[in-house]
């Protein structure tokens, strides 16, 4: 099997059987990773639990079969093999353990009568029953511990060691050494048999959905493949590391995630400051052992509605890598104090403590108080509002991914979307709501009607309590020599910084190559696959490019520019981003911006591109999507060369 790898993947130990002999001499040890837990009958999976938990903690994960039921291990319904069995009661209790231990002979009987647990060897070798096509049901596939006391067993996992006696030789020897790959970005490994470490490079979907263009016209690669293809020579990282123990002698996820996450020094002249030569603003005992999960403000207020102000607190996440539990303490310039427990939405649990007692492959988030404050009026450590302003309040039709920075917790909205007139005036429907639970909210919505058109109310104050919202009727006339096309009027406010509004198209005359094609949906498979067209529906803005190929060396510049021809009789605002492949992104520092176009002309926004001199010469590519008032076009792709 392919499984995921975050940072490292290895070959080792994941926990180990020792086993000894019934007089008690060595005979060698076992690696455990993956198990099948057998109990008497399904009815009994739930007292199983406990024992499923504490194997997943020292990282063998498993799965609770039934003696009176299928069997896991058989690849033609299972997607994964066990490498070993538990089985949960003796012969007297558990059917598959009266069948093993008749099998297997009296001296395992007898074995298990005076020490409460017995190791059952498997017949064969695991390298020769883990073939394609496996079928390990056979209760002498693989080898079994049979074992009585469960809680007995539990305990004795909490050192990722599981003593067991053996009344013959141990096949698949433990050989007490890790070797491991330290991966940058990689998808998934794989082991096989022999112990050959397989790594997957690369993933992409071609076909469908994601190399699937829905909306015509259908936009590609220059070449003419789907965006998942991608036409560069890639870079892949990766350190070899090994060690004698297991992976947690090699601390292998405190390397996985320093080889991730490198430390960048930099030369800095002598200079007086309060700072001392040494500094450490966090520090946690046992050092790579317990791992940094997460360091931020408490607290998520936009999650639930609230207004409160955040930074008062820190939230700091951590996590036991090692499966065996560790006490926990932090120290560090910040000066935490006042630890206390928190769950996962950072809502406080329990009183303060000193330090913090972690269970095997727990994951803790605590408050904390620091004890170094920011100044005020210090330094913007990120964006406040969206670099496209207004923002469009029903971004979701943008396909723009996430919402806009605050979530826009008070909004506006005005409907129908679209409306139709021969001259008549119209009316909307205006709402605004607020998803704030703890403030009231205030401000003044500003209507914006087509030129020249009347409105029947220009502003409107408003006040929303908690939770609150309101509705009120906008009409609007237009003039008696108003031109057929589209026109634009927009509901607009101001929150935290940032402009929102809504926008109803309003067509006069009749305009069917500009409105929405009438007729019955398609199928939602026939949609699925996606278009072939090279030509698509009228919107009223034309978008244009420069050229189809822009050429620039490591360290040049050049300028892509997309030309907006407005065909309306309104204003368009909107957003534009260019997209680009991993690898180019350097190159645009500006690929976000807003736009305007006045009705019945054109624009041209440039977008510089400079190839830093690191850039590897290869063939990219350059995408601007655009998006205003609900609608989302793409101009033709671009080839970008980088050139030696």
């Amino acid at each position: 099997m392919d499984n995921p790898a975050n940072t490292w993947f290895g070959l080792g130990a994941t926990a180990r059987a020792v086993l000894s002999d019934p007089a008690g001499s060595p005979l060698g040890e076992r690696a455990l990773g993956v198990a099948e837990v057998v109990v008497p009958s399904l009815d009994d999976a739930a007292d199983a639990r406990p024992l499923v938990v504490a194997l997943a903690r020292v990282g063998v994960t498993a799965t609770t079969s039934g003696a009176d039921w299928a069997r896991y291990g058989w690849l033609d319904v299972d997607s994964n093999l066990p490498d070993f069995r538990i089985v949960l009661g003796g012969p007297e209790e558990n059917d598959a353990a009266r069948e093993l231990i008749e099998r297997a002979g009296e001296e395992y009987a007898s074995v298990l009568k005076t020490h409460g647990a017995v190791w059952v060897p498997a017949l064969t070798p695991l390298a020769e029953v883990w073939q394609p096509g496996a079928d390990l049901r056979d209760l002498r596939a693989l080898p079994a511990l049979v074992v009585a006391d469960a809680a007995a067993l539990v305990a004795d996992l909490a050192d990722a060691r599981i003593s067991a006696v053996c009344p013959s030789e141990v096949v698949d020897q433990l050989a007490d050494h890790t070797v491991a790959l330290l991966s940058f970005g990689l998808p998934g490994f794989a082991v096989d048999t022999t112990g050959a470490l397989h790594l997957s490079l690369m993933r992409s979907c071609t076909g469908w959905p994601s190399g699937v263009w829905i909306d015509p016209p259908r936009r590609t690669l220059p070449d003419g493949a789907s965006f998942q293809l991608q036409h560069w020579t890639h870079e892949f990282s990766y350190a070899l590391v090994g060690g004698p123990g297991d992976w947690r002698s090699q601390t292998l996820p405190a390397q996985g995630q320093e080889f991730n996450h490198p430390l960048y020094a930099r030369i800095a002249p002598p200079q007086d400051g309060p700072l001392p030569a040494t500094l450490s603003w966090l520090r946690i005992e046992p050092q790579r052992e317990v791992l940094l999960g997460a360091l931020k403000p408490a607290g998520n207020p936009i999650a639930h509605g609230s207004a409160a102000v955040v930074g008062r607190e820190l939230a700091v996440r951590l996590v036991e890598s090692t499966g065996l539990g560790r006490t926990a303490e932090l120290g560090g310039a910040l000066g935490l104090s006042h630890l206390r427990p928190a769950d996962l939405l950072e809502r406080p649990l329990g009183e303060a403590v000193e330090r913090v007692d972690l269970a095997g492959s727990q994951i803790a988030t605590l408050l904390a108080a620091p004890g170094v404050a920011a100044e005020p009026g210090g330094p913007v450590l990120g964006p406040v509002a969206e670099p496209a302003q207004p923002v469009h309040a029903r971004y979701w039709l943008h396909n723009r991914g996430p919402a806009p920075l605050g979530y826009l917790p008070v909004s506006v909205g005005a409907s129908p979307g679209l409306l139709r007139t021969d001259g008549e005036a119209v009316e909307l429907s205006v709402a605004l709501s607020s998803q704030l639970r703890d403030a009231v909210v205030e401000g003044t919505a500003v209507v914006l009607p087509p030129e020249g058109w009347q409105t029947s109310l220009g502003s409107r104050p408003y006040r929303l309590e908690p939770g609150g919202h309101l509705r009120f009727p906008v009409t609007l006339t237009p003039p008696a020599e108003a031109l057929p096309g589209l026109h634009f009027a927009a509901v607009r406010i101001v929150h935290d910084g940032q402009e929102i509004e809504d926008v109803v198209t309003i067509a006069v005359g009749d305009l069917p190559g500009l409105l929405p094609a009438p007729g019955d949906t398609p199928e939602d498979w026939t949609i699925a696959q996606g278009t072939k067209a090279t030509t698509g529906r009228d919107t009223g803005l034309d978008v244009a490019v420069s050229e189809e190929t822009l050429r620039v060396t490591p360290g040049g510049r050049t300028t892509l520019g997309l030309t907006l021809t407005n065909r309306t009789r309104g204003e368009i605002r909107g957003e534009l981003q260019l997209v680009s492949p991993w690898g180019t992104w350097e190159a645009i520092a500006d690929p976000v911006r807003g736009f305007t176009v006045a009705a019945g002309s054109s624009s041209t926004v440039d977008f510089e591109i400079a190839a830093p001199e690191s850039t590897d010469p290869g063939a990219y590519w350059a995408l601007a999507k655009v998006m205003w008032f609900g609608r989302c076009q793409y101009a033709p792709t671009v080839a970008l060369e980088v050139e030696a």
